[in-house]
């Protein structure tokens, strides 16, 4: 234990203080992990800037690597062997999943869970692929966990964005992925804010990769940023952005086409379900 003077009375603020204090004047050696930084202002407030020991920071904020040594978990890719070692053993096709989701390990190993808790070939699985309920099947959630969705959703940082960002980043989930005019864009956030910064907010934070006047996004991230929404935002959200698409984006219209028809042929949210419900009872 750190030979420190504070207890459950005092706030978050003077613990940190006292903490701070203490490995920068020990002569021992101490390793710091700070889990999750997403601005640089909790890294100036919380972490000590000298003492005998080093500092792990995991962060989706590219810039709090500035100057520091980085190691990017984009770049970090599994082998085949591995992405086969989260599916099912033995199926010859299971090959064709790891292609299909472009290695992205979290798609994989949820379709590990379900073909594993459905006894289902990799054959199937790819016939019966639905991305808009991957994570609200019950049979995945009652594998997997209830809070598992939640977690993916919470370690992507979503929640921290600003609220203008935020809505931005839903409307990107509900576009067909590649080359997204920033222009388009452009044309549904409100006036008073500047989509530059708003998208910045989005890089910061590794949503979203920008090219020449257009920005991508991971399918993957789409699916996990849809997963937060309530099925009547997401026909809400569809409408806007058609109401507002110019012509020649029949690409992106057949996609949110397709997202309309799956959510509104979903059983309502759990929680639209209690409140209708309740509105019952009264």
């Amino acid at each position: 234990m750190l030979d420190v003077h504070v207890d459950q009375t005092h706030n978050i603020d003077v613990v940190a203080r006292a903490v701070i204090t203490w490995l920068e004047s020990s002569q021992s050696r101490w390793l710091l992990v700070f889990d999750d930084a997403y601005t640089s202002v909790l890294k100036q407030k919380y972490l000590p800037s000298r003492g005998c020991g080093n500092i792990i920071i995991t962060t989706h904020n590219a810039i709090l690597g500035f100057q520091n040594t980085v190691i990017n978990i984009d770049e970090m890719k599994l082998s085949t062997d591995d992405l086969l070692s989260l599916l099912p053993s033995g199926d010859v096709d299971s090959p064709d999943i790891i292609n299909m989701f472009d290695n992205h390990v979290l798609l994989i190993d949820v379709a590990g869970v379900y073909m594993r808790t459905v006894q289902l070939s990799a054959k199937n699985y790819i016939g019966e692929y639905d991305p808009e309920t991957m994570f609200n099947n019950e049979t995945i959630i009652s594998a997997i966990g209830t809070d598992y969705p939640r977690t993916i959703y919470t370690a992507l940082s979503i929640d921290k964005l600003q609220d203008s960002s935020r809505k931005l980043l839903h409307y990107i989930s509900l576009l067909y992925p590649g080359d997204i005019s920033i222009g388009m864009l452009n044309m549904l956030v409100c006036k008073t804010d500047k989509i530059n910064l708003l998208i910045l907010d989005l890089i910061t934070l590794s949503l979203v990769r920008v090219g020449r006047g257009t920005i991508s996004i991971d399918r993957s991230i789409q699916i996990i940023v849809r997963s937060g929404l309530q099925n009547d935002q997401v026909c809400e959200l569809c409408n806007n952005l058609i109401s507002v698409l110019p012509s020649g984006n029949e690409c992106h219209i057949a996609h949110i086409n397709m997202i309309i028809f799956s959510h509104k042929n979903k059983p309502p949210d759990p929680e639209h379900r209690r409140r209708s419900s309740k509105r019952k009872l009264e």
